[in-house]
């Protein structure tokens, strides 16, 4: 009887350690203005596990509602509309294009025109950078493009070339950040987020008190 009341009593406290744990994690954390003083960046973790993350710097703002876990030491996110494309690509070969070039073409999602970087992968050669037009257009020499990275304000997905005969690659991306299954770093009570380029962040969110 005394060893079945001490495993009861061991597993209480093990429930109650693990529940502390996460309720310390609960509430807003921020960057100190300290640290790149254009940039405000935030936070709030809930208790019904779902967040509420708001950045905002130069001409850029995202608002961005999802839901929080604890996995394996890191806390994971994902954004409400995890499930929606960020990116989308469009290859064809297009008669009407020179036979000594390619075109590119980059939209938002609502047919808007962002200005991009275009990375041009050609494999042996060192990545070149190309700047889209007003239009969101690129013409570039005839190549052979290996792959395709877009960045706007956000970096999004390496695009591989499917066809060496293709001249035509209109690429749609998302205006919005798209957290899915990102994981950032939580230390005690600070936060390192993942950057708009894929890596941590040189700073971090600190919870407010």
């Amino acid at each position: 009887m005394r060893i079945l009341v001490s495993i009861c009593l061991i597993v209480i406290t093990i429930s109650d350690c693990f529940g502390q744990q996460q309720n310390s994690i609960y509430g807003k954390y921020v960057k100190p203005d300290s640290i790149y003083p254009q940039l405000n960046e935030s936070i709030i973790l809930k208790g019904d596990k779902t967040f509420e993350y708001f950045r905002r710097a130069a001409f850029t703002e995202f608002k961005v509602k999802g839901f929080w876990l604890i996995q394996d030491g890191y806390l994971s996110l994902n954004s409400v509309d995890s499930a929606v494309k960020s990116f989308e690509v469009k290859e064809a070969f297009k008669k009407n294009i020179h036979a000594d070039s390619i075109k590119l073409k980059i939209l938002y999602f609502d047919n808007t025109t962002p200005h991009c970087t275009v990375v041009i992968n050609e494999g042996d050669k060192e990545a070149e950078a190309r700047y889209t037009d007003v239009y969101g257009e690129i013409l570039l020499p005839k190549k052979i493009v290996r792959s395709i990275t877009v960045y706007s304000v956000i970096k999004h997905k390496t695009y591989l070339i499917r066809s060496c005969k293709s001249n035509y690659f209109e690429l749609k991306l998302n205006s919005n950040r798209i957290l899915n299954k990102e994981k950032w770093l939580l230390i005690g009570e600070q936060i390192v987020p993942i950057g708009l380029d894929g890596d941590y962040t040189n700073y971090t969110l600190v919870k407010q008190h």
